[in-house]
This record gives structure tokens, C-alpha cells and sequence, in this order.
């Protein structure tokens, strides 16, 4: 099942890749926000991996 902040890989029908995030899940459905759009994505044809993983961003100690 999906979980919240998830990363999500998105195939479309033409082969065009886009990533989201979990939003919100709700039993076995989830809301999902793509990151770069989403014209030309059609339910029925778009196939949707939930990798497991979150949003990370490497920092430098100078930042701490």
C-alpha cells in the first residue's frame, strides 16, 4: 500500500516519465502530487510504480 510522502514513478502511454508524492492515502487509494504536470496523463493507460522511498535532499555539515 501506498504511505504518506512517497515517491512515485509515472509511465505514460507515449513512454514520457514523471514523478510525484504521496499526498494523502485513504485505503487503497491514493492522492498523488506530479511534479512536472499533468497534461497528457490518462488514467486508464498511465502505469504508476510506488517506489518506497521519500523526498531527500544531501546537505553539508556547513549547513547544519
Amino acid at each position: 500500500f501506498a504511505q504518506y510522502a512517497e515517491i512515485v514513478h509515472f509511465t505514460l502511454p507515449d513512454g514520457d516519465e514523471r514523478s510525484g508524492q504521496v499526498l494523502e492515502v485513504a485505503g487503497t487509494k491514493a492522492i498523488v502530487q506530479v511534479f512536472e504536470g499533468t497534461s497528457g496523463i490518462d488514467a486508464r493507460k498511465t502505469t504508476c510504480e510506488f517506489t518506497g522511498d521519500i523526498l531527500r535532499t544531501p546537505v553539508s555539515e556547513d549547513m547544519l
